[in-house]
């Protein structure tokens, strides 16, 4: 082999290693920033846009804030915090104007997790519902809590997870309905290098409080996600769309496009 050979080899070789790191670097952070109970700062923000709601086809919006942070117990234990607000817009279906803007109630899940790195990670904790939506149409009027258990893991390129919780009204207001929701975010992505992934991250809810068809919502749908570091600040951008293919009778959408940008802080 040529000297001129043998140097191109080696230029290839330091250059292939350094690229090589940060592509696992970015999948490792990827799969962190789909679990709520791992090790990581995040302030995910999003915005879902549902189309086509009830006869008079209307348009929703919610725009969604979901900031995580970890209390550190030991080295191998911690407390991972997820909260969950948003502005929502929610149309009047009956007419072809008009609807409820506001904010809606709040969510905050508590894990207690491990911290080992790579393999299969588990949260279990609590959920909590605060009822604080400022109009009628976008708050549950009800305190809730129940149990919640996060479960992720990896196989090469493709991470595997689920974040689970259970919700009922331990307290209420007025005449309003009770709270009976079971909600199940199924998680898989594919790395296909260079940051990106393809993702899918459908929400599922069972409304047990209703009947028959009514009870289950189940969306199905993904799109793609990058790991970008603009100013050598880590950040997801990602964009999906679903189709929900059992959903209620009344009122629901054809399908919803969400986009969004987490800023992700490892520790």
């Amino acid at each position: 082999m040529s000297d001129s050979r043998r140097a191109a080899l080696v230029l290839s070789l330091c250059l292939a290693a350094p690229a090589a790191g940060q592509e696992t670097a970015d999948e490792a952070l990827f799969e962190a920033s789909q679990n709520p109970a791992s090790n990581l700062v995040a302030i995910p923000m999003r915005n879902e846009t549902s189309f086509g709601i009830g006869h008079k086809r209307r348009t929703g919006n919610a725009t969604l804030i979901e900031p995580s942070f970890p209390t550190e117990l030991s080295d191998a234990l911690i407390l991972a915090h997820r909260i969950h607000l948003g502005l929502v817009w929610r149309p009047e279906v009956n007419a072809r104007i008009g609807g409820s803007f506001g904010l809606g109630d709040i969510g905050y899940q508590l894990y207690l997790a491990e911290t080992k790195p790579g393999g299969l990670t588990w949260g279990a904790g609590a959920a909590l519902l605060l009822p604080t939506g400022t109009d009628d149409r976008i708050s549950e009027h009800k305190w809730a809590s129940g149990p919640a258990l996060a479960v992720n893991g990896a196989v090469g390129r493709l991470a595997l997870g689920v974040v689970a919780r259970q919700l009922w009204t331990w307290a209420s207001a007025g005449g309003y309905p009770v709270v009976n929701r079971l909600v199940v975010e199924p998680q898989v992505s594919f790395a296909l290098g260079r940051g990106w992934f393809l993702a899918t991250a459908p929400v599922i809810t069972a409304d047990w409080k209703r009947a028959g068809p009514d009870v289950w919502t189940v969306p199905l749908g993904g799109g793609v996600a990058k790991v970008v570091s603009p100013g050598g600040q880590k950040m997801l951008l990602s964009v999906q769309g679903t189709v929900p293919v059992v959903h209620p009778r009344a009122n629901s959408p054809e399908w919803t496009l969400g986009a969004g940008v987490s800023f992700l802080f490892p520790r």
